[in-house]
């Protein structure tokens, strides 16, 4: 009976002893551990796919309007959708920015509310008479910025566009467009 008794003490000693060391055992600090992300946590060091990175607040589909002035003015448009993506390079800081209504996709990238654009777009089919019938290709080299508000629903920019003729690299038109959208 008394190695019986002494055999359960040890076990219980022994359970006892295993759980203490066991429940020391800290969790795991969960949180975003990619260094890129706005939200980054040096102190985690496994992941809760919780990251947000810059551009993030910049993606979606929006609604506005495009102004030309000069002569790149039949571009224009009072419903100008347009939507922004994740760039397919990968970049964190990297977008794509869709232009619905001319069917072209410029590049950008993000940094803080400001988004920058830098594009050239080979073959755009362009009016050249502005009589609504494009007639030759262009090539757009689209530079310029735009602004998100601090609630993340409306933005302002301006695009500098150059169109040069695919075939003799003549100039056709140089424009400053005025770029508005609010985000649907």
């Amino acid at each position: 009976m008394k190695a019986m008794k002494f055999n359960i003490l040890t076990l219980i000693a022994l359970i006892t002893l295993t759980m203490t060391f066991t429940s020391c055992e800290e969790d795991p600090i969960v949180g975003c551990t990619d260094p890129d992300a706005e939200n980054f946590d040096a102190t985690a060091v496994e992941s809760d796919g919780s990251c947000v990175f810059t551009r993030d607040k910049f993606l979606g589909d929006y609604l506005g309007t495009l102004a030309c002035p000069g002569p790149l003015a039949p571009i224009s448009s009072d419903m100008f959708p347009f939507t922004i993506s994740e760039s397919v390079t990968g970049g964190v800081d990297e977008v794509g920015v869709l232009l619905s209504n001319l069917g072209v996709t410029i590049n950008g990238t993000v940094s803080g509310n400001t988004i920058s654009l830098n594009s050239v777009v080979p073959g755009y089919p362009f009016d050249a008479n502005g009589d609504g019938t494009p007639d030759l290709m262009a090539d757009l080299e689209v530079t310029g910025s735009a602004t998100l508000d601090d609630a993340g629903t409306n933005m302002s920019g301006q695009l500098d566009i150059v169109a040069t003729s695919s075939d003799t690299g003549a100039t056709l038109g140089t424009d400053s467009c005025s770029m508005d959208g609010v985000k649907q």
